[in-house]
């Protein structure tokens, strides 16, 4: 079911009846404006493999997402967010999470029990800092950090070893951690946009943009 783009200021409430969804695998909502009430009708809605609730108005994600247990997809782009709530962190079947253009400044320290995750976006927000328990992250294979405002990468960026695609453009940058060599499966960098003076041995790197 998408709504989105139909100026909504609440979201229908026949659409809540009009699916039983016990056996539901994928839902799509899109909507740009929901009202307080229509929140505690849409957190019932379960079980969902994915939930698209990109370009909306969003300035918060409640508790309650982590009764969505199945979910392995999650779509949180294009919100005003400034904040994701720890319980996210429950949500440990998720392989695939954009949170990309809001305005999130931290990751709450229950993000990184997400360890399923394979495709990871976290581009145009406020980031200052990544901590060094995104090595927890193991499953990765893209991460898009670009376009924050993020001095330096952990040195435990290095055991994201099945990691395929890693953009950190457009931050803070001033060099690259050492291990960035043991990302054997790395087919591309993106490192432009930063002020990176001199790079590791980037070893098996097949396509570099600097």
């Amino acid at each position: 079911l998408n709504l989105f783009g139909r100026h909504l200021c609440s979201v229908p409430e026949g659409i809540f009846t009009m699916y039983e969804l016990t056996d539901g695998i994928a839902v799509n909502v899109d909507f740009n404006r929901a009202s307080k009430d229509d929140e505690e009708v849409w957190w019932n809605m379960k079980p969902l493999t994915n939930l698209d609730l990109s370009s909306n108005v969003l300035t918060n994600i409640p508790e309650k997402i982590s009764m969505f247990q199945d979910l392995t997809v999650l779509n949180l782009q294009d919100n005003n967010l400034t904040t994701l709530p720890p319980e996210l962190g429950n949500l440990t079947k998720l392989t695939k999470l954009s949170i990309n253009h809001n305005k999130i400044n931290n990751l709450p320290k229950e993000f990184y029990k997400l360890t399923e995750l394979k495709n990871l976006s976290i581009s145009d927000n406020c980031l200052d800092n990544v901590s060094k328990d995104i090595a927890d992250l193991v499953m990765l294979e893209k991460l898009d950090i670009s376009n924050n405002a993020i001095p330096k990468l952990p040195s435990g960026i290095g055991f994201l070893v099945r990691l395929i695609d890693l953009n950190v453009a457009n931050n803070k940058l001033t060099d690259v951690p050492p291990d960035i060599v043991n990302l054997r499966n790395l087919l591309k960098l993106d490192i432009s946009h930063n002020s990176i003076k001199h790079l590791p041995d980037t070893g098996e790197l097949r396509k570099l943009q600097l």
